[in-house]
């Protein structure tokens, strides 16, 4: 999700809700399941599963969630088999009780 122009009419918007599963790609470098990007841009997760991608090294896998240039994301529920990363004013509100698994 991207907001090209860093204003909040171009900003993306999504929800994502249980029985949605969003994967990260295989590559040199892992791909991130979800990246929210730019100013306004906001996602609303309450459920799903979201599973980082894989990269040659343990140390070059992707993210569950990155959130990066003053985008925001709104976490009610879910599963996030990989780390969360927030960068450059992202934004990551937590709603409820949570548990850190495997770690």
């Amino acid at each position: 999700m991207n907001n090209g122009q860093s204003s909040p009419e171009t900003a993306g918007y999504a929800e994502f809700y249980k029985g949605i599963k969003v994967m990260g790609g295989k590559g040199l470098i892992g791909g991130d399941a979800l990246i929210v990007n730019g100013f306004s841009t906001e996602a609303r997760i309450y459920g799903g599963e979201f599973v980082g991608g894989f990269g040659q090294g343990e140390d070059m896998d992707g993210f569950s969630v990155r959130v990066i240039n003053s985008a925001t994301v709104h976490i009610h529920g879910g599963i996030f088999v990989d780390d969360i990363s927030v960068e450059g004013n992202g934004i990551v509100a937590l709603y409820g009780c949570f548990s850190l698994n495997n770690k």
